[in-house]
């Protein structure tokens, strides 16, 4: 009988089981390399979708931020009351301008069509309402460059001095019995330009 070496067949079996090992980690390794290859290419393509996105986003959160100026410098958007003010304090200017030249320079048309003679011709009172009347405007004005409280007090105190000169040269001309009908009704004038600047005011705070 044929009898087999006890050394000879653990040898054996040992080697059989380390071929076998040696086969198993050579192919985990390959995966391995492979899996690293395929990571490593996909990264490689990674960058352009990548740094395409961090720009977009990058223009994305600028924006958000807030617009800035030709200098580079954030603009500062005035809110709408205050450009409302600023506008009203302008035009109020202008208007107290214009009056002065047409009285004092001119042939007093504005207040001849409201019924009213000339301002040489009017008593002292009402010469001293139409002088207040004309600087008025540049008050107004002044006042709007201060912005807030300032140019709301501004704008109400060239609106109260037209509406009472208004109502003075009203009642006067009835005190004369001046029975023609002037072409311009000043104190409802006065009254109706005031209240769309006030409605105009009120819009305009609202809308902050």
């Amino acid at each position: 009988k044929f009898v087999a070496d006890p050394f000879i067949a653990d040898s054996r079996i040992f080697l059989c089981r380390s071929q076998r090992s040696a086969s198993f980690f050579g192919t985990c390794i390959k995966k391995n390399n492979n899996a690293n290859y395929n990571i490593d290419s996909s990264s490689d393509n990674a960058p352009p979708l990548s740094i395409s996105r961090i720009r977009s986003t990058s223009r994305s959160t600028l924006q958000l931020a807030g617009s800035n100026d030709k200098n580079g410098e954030p603009e500062i958007t005035q809110p709408p009351i205050d450009k409302f003010r600023s506008l009203m304090g302008s035009l109020y200017g202008i208007a107290g301008l214009a009056h002065a030249a047409d009285c004092y320079f001119g042939q007093s048309q504005l207040l001849v069509a409201a019924g009213s003679p000339p301002v040489s011709d009017l008593p002292p009172i009402g010469q001293g309402l139409v002088a207040l009347w004309c600087a008025a405007g540049p008050v107004a004005f002044v006042a709007s460059c201060w912005k807030g409280i300032v140019a709301d007090i501004g704008l109400l105190f060239y609106g109260a001095v037209e509406v009472v000169s208004a109502a003075v040269l009203a009642q006067w001309l009835d005190s004369l019995g001046v029975s023609e009908v002037p072409e311009v009704d000043p104190l409802m004038n006065a009254l109706l330009v005031q209240s769309i600047v006030l409605a105009s005011w009120i819009y305009s705070r609202r809308k902050e």
